[in-house]
């Protein structure tokens, strides 16, 4: 038995050992045993990582649309800082009003997205 196949069964024993169950399907990249933690994530021992099993394509579709809305949060709040550190530069008082314009419309799609996501 190779090392890496050792601590992948200690990690197992481990799970076990602190409560956590082992499921009866297997990880889709290692093929090791899944388990379901105590908080009902889905856990490979193996690749020491969190699985989400979707039962349908609805699932699936929510779940990329949680993924894009949190993609799209991160992208506006990395403009925002962008557009902050460019606020402090510019002395032109157009141009500072374009950049607050901008950025209170990132700020306002944010709070948008929030409430998309309660739907």
């Amino acid at each position: 038995m190779s090392q890496m196949d050792d601590n992948g069964i200690k990690k197992m024993a481990q799970l076990l050992k602190d409560g956590n169950t082992m499921l009866d399907i297997s990880c889709p990249q290692c093929k090791s045993p899944l388990f379901r933690l105590k908080n009902n994530d889905i856990f490979c021992a193996k690749c020491q990582k969190k699985v989400v099993i979707l039962k349908d394509q609805q699932q699936l579709d929510s779940m990329n649309k949680a993924t894009l809305l949190s993609e799209l949060d991160d992208i506006l709040y990395t403009k925002i800082v962008t557009l902050t550190n460019l606020l402090r530069q510019v002395d032109d008082l157009d141009e500072q009003n374009s950049i607050i314009k901008l950025i209170y419309n990132y700020l306002l799609t944010i709070e948008k997205l929030k409430s998309i996501r309660k739907i």
